[in-house]
């Protein structure tokens, strides 16, 4: 039954079933010259007007009287879904034509030099990757394998052969999308016979050869390696060596070149990207997931003439042609494919001698798409398909460069690519079925001990096209009709696993990096299934509370690098490795990194819509993002830095800012994770958006129409409440209730430094002795004390009465929040010795301390969100002289330093806690 591809001429129903008919035999001679200049050798211009005469040839067979009616013909003729002529031919011409065109010597010639072109293109591309991997990775073979370092002529041979590289890489790429987007416009023509002798020869010249069998390669070498592949950094922390981690000091792998398996990994991604015809898709989604893969040995051929005509639902003739609907082409429906030649063909065995007599240009030979149709179509229940196929080696290929470790630099990130390139090209639900081998049972408990790896030998097939070999019925008898809960185990682990990126730089400093398209393919994929949520929201509570930990120990990675290196004037911190790494910890999270215009906390989003009616820290981060084409060239070409940095301090500070993003990221997908276990993925259902924000209660808004900072591929979800108070609120909790406006605190053995402040009138209040401010030119100037108590900074006027020993609180500030600096620039003409500081006050809260005086900045807008608004205060502190001024800004510096060095610690504590 064909009912999901075929339509019949008079009618918008399908077609039942093929039939073999006689035509009277035509010749085209401009079609047969057309395809002499199809040649893959042919120069492109030539190649794509040849390709265009022969496409709009097929289509003539194609147009049915019912299509070429109450057309619009005008400047619509040059394109293949175009209509020719306002008349259609007759059935019988078009017959005719469509059993010359579908003849395999014809579809051959039509269609190979395009698989010939994207197998050249491959190896260019192969080679490329390979000298894209020798230069990130600072191999040069003059020096034997050291890193790019310091010498200036070294760093610009490097920087143009990586500009020479990266332009022959975005060619190359977009040769291949030219190669596979004409062979779309063969698939789109919807001669149904013709679109299924391409689809065979492409499984068996291109797909088989070029984009699957590399990857079982690759890891057959592996397999004879000691390197450890499959290494999870983040679970065994920060101080992980490299040699744990089966790279070298720099991060160099040791094991075998992936060039292959990451040009079989784009290439795939490319053809699920940019093809779309359905039976196809499903074909390929089955070769590379399906639990089961084909049987290779004695394989079962059907040879066939050119199925073109069929018997229409009203008994009527017709041409075989695909209508598929647009809902179809979402490929949400129930598994279905061509027939191949099942109804009208004949079936033998590989190696027989029948039929070999027959014109081999008259037959079409079908070997690889039946037997993927009847994987794709078949039954968990029926054990004759369960005894002819085996466990699939290229599923459990992709899981592992999922899971590939840093010595597989490159595999993981573009295998998450590919991953989600199937789930946009088909609806959740089925790719979801195949996926998770829905109506299976692990086939890992049933197939013979030596199959169940890709480390044992009978996982790779004799035969080149690599399908499997044939295993017992008796091992297989438990397949039938039981739950596949363990193929959605791996498939969610291997995601789950796939979304923190690690990687070493900079003698052993590692860096983690969020892969947001992982998460996209892990949230599309999980939402179908409760208890693929139930799990996700279980592993990733898991890699939250690593990467937790992972950060915690960082700090005392970098002070073990640069701990002698800290630059701040505090006295004792240098010397004091607690107050170093606390410093170190602090500066991680609030300080910007040398070439970044926002610290972590500053990356931090908050919803314009929600401002007000949500908690007072919601606060949003990435979480998910939509893949594009053009990320598999980006990610291809990712160099990374191609030599260490004068100052590496600053170096391993970024990489090290960018680990605790990815921290924060992870914290807010586990957190939305817990929300869609808890209410059946309802925000990922219905009318929701492909890109939105959600806030904690629920509120969604839609950001597809940003076009900046990839706002309209992306999610964004809030960072927990947790991490939300550790991050923004710790001070609270560190200090003591800070003292109020007009309270007494002690000034004796405390340090207080004597100091002019300016009253602004907002401020009168606040004094409680009017004679002790003094005014000048209608300035209103008071004494005060500057007073550091239990985290605070205080600014205190003395009391005038009793021992003298109190001060009376008009300002106080956690010390944190501070910064002090030395004026540089003082007044023109002012002969006063007086000096003053500058110090500024940072908060999330708007009311600024006493006297302070607030900044009025505008919120840094980025679409729907405002950046993570801290309001800002100044005052200027006045000092007697210099060296009083100098004193103060020692003083004060060292306050400051240790407060912050002591949240530093304190959120050290908390993370390694959380963990």
């Amino acid at each position: 039954d064909e009912s999901n591809t075929l339509s019949s001429d008079s009618t918008k129903g399908c077609v039942s079933k093929p039939v073999q008919i006689n035509t009277v035999e035509v010749e085209f001679p401009l079609y047969a010259r057309a395809l002499e200049y199809c040649a893959a050798h042919q120069d492109s211009f030539v190649r794509v007007t040849a390709m265009n005469i022969c496409l709009n040839t097929l289509r003539l067979a194609t147009v049915n009287p019912t299509d070429a009616t109450d057309v619009d013909f005008e400047g619509n003729g040059s394109s293949p879904d175009g209509v020719l002529h306002a008349t259609a031919l007759p059935l019988r011409e078009r017959l005719a034509i469509a059993q010359h065109v579908c003849s395999p010597r014809l579809v051959e010639s039509l269609v190979s030099p395009i698989f010939t072109k994207l197998a050249q293109l491959w190896g260019t591309m192969e080679e490329l990757i390979r000298d894209i991997d020798m230069l990130r990775e600072g191999i040069l073979q003059s020096d034997g394998g050291t890193r790019v370092r310091d010498s200036k002529m070294e760093q610009a041979k490097a920087e143009t052969k990586k500009n020479r590289l990266a332009n022959a890489l975005k060619d190359t790429v977009a040769d291949v999308q030219d190669e596979l987007e004409l062979f779309e416009d063969v698939l789109k023509v919807g001669l149904t016979s013709l679109n299924e002798q391409s689809i065979e020869m492409m499984l068996a010249t291109f797909v088989y050869p070029l984009l699957l069998q590399p990857l079982l390669l690759y890891f057959s070498s592996l397999n004879r390696s000691q390197v450890p592949i499959l290494v999870d950094v983040l679970s065994l922390g920060a101080q992980t060596t490299a040699e744990e981690a089966g790279v070298d000091s720099i991060g160099v792998r040791k094991i075998q070149d992936s060039a292959a398996a990451k040009t079989a990994l784009f290439s795939l991604t490319a053809v699920f990207q940019l093809l779309s015809n359905p039976p196809l898709m499903r074909l390929l989604l089955t070769a590379l997931f399906h639990p089961l893969a084909p049987d290779s040995s004695g394989e079962t051929m059907i040879r066939a003439k050119p199925d073109v005509a069929g018997v229409g639902p009203d008994g009527k003739l017709c041409i075989r042609i695909d209508s598929f609907s647009p809902d179809e082409m979402k490929l949400e429906f129930e598994p279905s494919s061509y027939s191949f030649g099942n109804v009208t063909g004949e079936k033998s065995v590989r190696g027989d001698s029948q039929n070999m007599n027959e014109q081999v240009d008259e037959s079409c030979v079908y070997v690889l798409s039946p037997a993927l149709t009847e994987v794709l179509e078949g039954q968990a229940g029926d054990l004759s398909l369960i005894a002819r196929t085996r466990s699939n080696p290229y599923r459990r290929a992709v899981l592992k460069c999922l899971t590939a470790g840093p010595s597989m630099y490159g595999l993981r990130q573009i295998s998450v690519l590919l991953m989600d390139a199937i789930m946009k090209r088909f609806g959740s639900k089925f790719a979801s079925d195949i996926l998770f081998g829905v109506g299976m049972k692990a086939v890992s408990d049933d197939i013979p001990l030596d199959e169940r790896s890709l480390d044992s030998k009978r996982a790779y097939s004799r035969n080149n096209r690599d399908m499997g070999q044939k295993i017992d019925s008796d091992s297989r008898q438990s397949l039938s009709g039981k739950s596949g809960s363990s193929f959605m185990g791996e498939v969610v682990s291997a995601l789950s696993l796939s979304i923190i990126n690690v990687s070493m730089h900079y003698e052993g400093l590692w860096k983690l990096v969020f892969d947001g398209i992982a998460s996209h393919t892990l949230l599309r994929l999980a939402k179908e299934d409760d208890k693929a949520i139930e799990l996700a929201t279980k592993l990733m509570e898991q890699r939250r509370r690593m990467s937790a930990m992972f950060i915690s120990e960082l700090p005392l990675k970098l002070d073990k690098m640069f701990g002698e290196q800290i630059d701040d004037d505090e006295e004792g911190i240098k010397e004091d490795e607690e107050a170093r790494i606390g410093m170190i910890t602090n500066d991680i999270f609030f300080k910007s990194a040398k070439g970044k215009q926002f610290s972590v906390v500053g990356e931090f989003l908050r919803l314009k819509e929600v401002v007000g009616k949500t908690e007072i820290d919601e606060y949003s981060v990435s979480i998910a993002m939509s893949s594009k084409f053009n990320d598999t060239e980006s990610r291809l070409n990712n160099f990374g830095r191609l030599h260490l940095d004068n100052d590496t301090k600053d170096a391993a500070l970024q990489i090290s800012c960018t680990s605790a993003m990815a921290m924060a990221q992870i914290d807010a997908l586990a957190a939305f994770l817990k929300d869609l276990a808890a209410t059946n993925s309802a925000a990922l259902k219905g009318n929701t958006p492909k890109a939105f924000s959600i806030s904690r209660m629920g509120t969604i808004i839609s950001t597809t129409q940003f076009f900046i900072a990839d706002l309209n591929r992306s999610i964004f979800s809030p960072i927990s409440t947790r991490l939300g108070k550790n991050l923004l609120r710790l001070d609270e909790e560190i200090s003591k209730e800070i003292p109020q406006p007009g309270s007494v605190v002690g000034l004796v053995g405390r340090t207080a430094i004597p100091c002019v402040c300016e009253v602004p009138e907002s401020c009168f209040a606040l004094l409680t002795d009017e004679t002790a401010s003094v005014v000048s030119d209608g300035v209103k100037w008071l004494s005060l004390y500057v007073v550091f108590y239990s985290g605070y900074m205080i600014l205190a006027e003395p009391e005038r009465k009793g021992s003298g020993g109190n001060g009376r609180v008009v300002s106080a500030c956690y010390l944190t929040s501070l910064s002090v600096e030395r004026d540089q620039t003082p007044v023109a003409g002012n002969a006063s010795p007086a000096r003053r500081l500058l110090v500024v006050h940072r908060s999330l809260d708007e009311k600024p301390p006493g006297l302070f005086l607030p900044e009025k900045t505008s919120p840094i807008s980025c679409g729907p969100f405002n950046r993570l608004d801290e309001y800002k205060s100044a005052l200027d502190v006045w000092f007697e002289d210099e060296n009083s001024a100098e004193h103060a800004y020692r003083v004060m510096s060292m306050k400051l330093g240790r407060a912050i060095s002591k949240r530093g610690n304190r959120l050290r504590e908390k993370l390694s806690a959380d963990s």
